[in-house]
């Protein structure tokens, strides 16, 4: 297994993490090794202005949804990513970010591409690591590098709904986490026409997704995972009709998602642009930091450590 290796970078930690305490919002920095992808999501609607259906939602649009995000789960690939910034009084409004992810296995590398700097996030089936910036690391324990959080990890009090944001913030950029949302939860989908991404022709769909359904029907080594990441995610819509979750996607003619845009209720990003740039290669392969390099993200409150494995 290869590990990702790091190079010394600035960053600006507060761009992704808010209020679970002062440290955690110095707790999301970093930076890797992994290439550049060279394509962007241009050619997809701007942010602010999402396509609009030409017709009805349809069963054959829904069945080629499903199949489709079924068949990309088990790619490996790279993507390009724009998404809006929850903090632009900060920097730039918009962030930028490319990653590479073997979704078969659950698992992703992903570096921030920030004005001031960059970041890195490694995403694996159950857990989720950030590489915080030297610059940015103010209070974490002597020798630790990187901070974890578990996917079903529990927190009491005002800091369960900040570890809340802090895990569907990251997850609001997991292609793997969309997918899963696509193919175990989609309702309806309508059609948007036709577009050309990355030079190719894609069919669009605006896919309704009923996120108990997802959960319901969640499988393989993410299943756990994503169980308690959308409960958080429905919990933050207000718990109200599931299905009120929207995701845009695009299919190219060989039945693979090639473009995503989503809003992930209580991530605080607001919109998230994804674009695959390859398929059938990884640049890096996501594995665990060392154990002794790593502090959870629960010991950097008062409740300490409440894992919920």
């Amino acid at each position: 297994m290869l590990a990702v290796r790091s190079r010394p970078l600035k960053s600006l930690a507060v761009v992704l993490c808010v209020s679970l305490v002062p440290l955690l919002l110095a707790a999301c920095g970093g930076a890797s090794s992994a290439p550049t992808t060279t394509a962007t999501t241009s050619s997809l609607p701007p942010i602010g202005q999402p396509p609009q259906p030409t017709g009805p939602p349809s069963r054959a649009g829904l069945d080629a949804v499903r199949q489709a995000a079924a068949h990309t789960l088990t790619k490996k690939l790279g993507i390009s990513v724009e998404y809006k910034n929850p903090t632009p009084s900060v920097t730039a409004p918009r962030i930028g970010a490319s990653g590479w992810f073997n979704l078969s296995r659950a698992t992703g590398v992903e570096d921030v591409h920030d004005p001031t700097g960059e970041e890195t996030i490694v995403f694996l089936p159950q857990r989720v690591f950030v590489l915080p910036a030297k610059s940015e690391v103010v209070g974490l324990p002597h020798g630790k590098t990187w901070v974890r959080a578990d996917f079903n990890e529990h927190l009491p009090g005002r800091s369960a709904g900040a570890l809340s944001e802090f895990l569907l913030r990251l997850k609001a950029r997991d292609i793997g986490f969309l997918l899963s949302q696509l193919a175990w939860g989609a309702k309806t989908a309508a059609p948007l026409g036709h577009r050309g991404i990355a030079g190719k022709p894609a069919t669009g769909y605006l896919v309704h997704v009923d996120l108990d359904r997802a959960a319901a029907a969640a499988a393989g080594p993410s299943a756990k995972g994503f169980v308690r990441l959308a409960a958080l995610a429905k919990h933050a819509h207000g718990g109200g009709h599931a299905s009120d979750q929207t995701i845009w996607v695009w299919l190219d003619g060989s039945n693979r998602v090639v473009a995503l845009r989503a809003s992930t209720p209580g991530s605080g990003i607001g919109t998230t642009l994804m674009n695959v740039t390859s398929f059938g290669r990884l640049a890096v392969t996501p594995t665990t930091p060392p154990a002794d390099a790593v502090v959870d993200v629960a010991t950097l409150t008062p409740a300490g450590d409440n894992d919920g494995d």
